[in-house]
């Protein structure tokens, strides 16, 4: 119902990002569905940057410190 109504106004609905955190042998594995662009801080306040690589999956290597990331639209 909520489709057929958003075709009859003409509304585009944008679905949010999915990201994906998984374990890997060389780090962490990072993956997101949607548009959006990859950030990280080392605080989860901030302040949040750009990832240096915006490549969809990536591995991001394990340092022992902490790094927070999320998928900015």
């Amino acid at each position: 119902v909520d489709a057929a109504i958003n075709w009859a106004l003409n509304i585009t609905v944008v679905e949010p990002a999915k990201m994906i955190a998984s374990r890997s042998a060389n780090g962490m594995a990072i993956s997101w569905s949607g548009s959006g662009t990859l950030q990280q801080a080392d605080t989860v306040a901030g302040p949040w940057g750009d990832a240096p690589s915006q490549s969809n999956p990536q591995t991001v290597t394990v340092t022992g410190g902490t790094r927070f990331y999320r998928v900015r639209q």
